[in-house]
């Protein structure tokens, strides 16, 4: 996704580049960017809490999880209050329809889940744990004060219960993962990074009295000025003052056949007339 400004700077403009092409519009096997359509960007929230060497007790026998444990929805657990609250999930930061359209633009399992975004729409308040069952599509990942953690399968009772299933696990890690989503001829489309170029415009401010001014502008009146003492060679970049004495004393490393003869201290007194 690449963030751009409009010409006055008061508007955002995205577009969706894929590898090979280049940023600035380079050919591959996309045609090279495609722009977003107006007010259709939107970023994904789909966080993974996983569990640290998980395992649970089946029938009295301990086994060890031969795959990576983690769930979509995070939730702290009280033990003295015997309450527990959802804290994080997966999010959306665009308007509903952009939602709805991102669930119905078959992405699959690339998108996180609904099933996680509803968890979150009740809330975050403490709730009794009498009652409760675990949230997410894949589970949630509670937390205890003592530092005991648990990976609660969807469905299943959590802490503990006639429907307890928990992993319990050695300690918690945590993936973020975030698209970046625009509609493109109507068909929402995703991909995972973001770059800025909406910095890169040149300045564009007026000058005093109104006047337009940019980067180019100045610039060339610099070199105009320059230009116009003494005709020195612009690309010189000296104030009038050294660039007299040096025309006056010769080049440095210039051998004194070839120097040009001047009186002593003529220099000095050519400084002080021109101050």
């Amino acid at each position: 996704m690449i963030w751009q400004k409009s010409a006055d700077g008061k508007q955002s403009k995205y577009s969706l580049c894929y590898a090979p092409a280049t940023r600035h519009g380079g050919q591959g096997p996309t045609g090279g960017s495609l722009n977003c359509d107006a007010n259709s960007y939107v970023t994904v929230e789909g966080p993974r809490f996983c569990c640290r060497n998980p395992r649970i007790n089946i029938n009295g026998e301990k086994m060890q999880a031969k795959v990576e444990v983690c769930g979509d929805v995070q939730a702290d657990f009280d033990a003295a209050a015997q309450k527990i609250r959802y804290v994080r999930g997966p999010s959306f930061d665009g308007t509903p329809e952009l939602q709805n359209a991102l669930e119905d633009s078959s992405m699959g399992t690339n998108l996180p889940s609904p099933i996680g975004t509803q968890a979150m729409k009740d809330g975050s308040e403490w709730k009794l744990l009498l009652g409760q069952r675990c949230k997410g599509r894949d589970g949630t990942l509670i937390s205890w004060p003592s530092g005991r953690a648990e990976m609660c399968p969807t469905g299943s009772q959590p802490v503990h219960g006639a429907g307890y299933a928990s992993w319990q696990c050695d300690g918690t890690y945590k993936k973020e993962h975030r698209l970046h989503c625009c509609s493109v001829k109507g068909k929402m489309k995703c991909v995972p990074n973001l770059v800025d170029q909406a910095s890169a415009m040149k300045c564009n401010c007026p000058g005093v009295g109104g006047s337009g001014w940019s980067e180019d502008a100045e610039g060339k009146e610099d070199l105009e000025k320059e230009s116009e003492v003494g005709g020195v060679t612009p690309s010189i970049g000296l104030s009038p003052l050294p660039v007299l004495l040096l025309t006056s004393s010769g080049v440095p490393g210039q051998s004194r056949k070839t120097r040009r003869p001047c009186r002593r201290g003529y220099g000095r007194q050519l400084g002080q007339s021109f101050l």
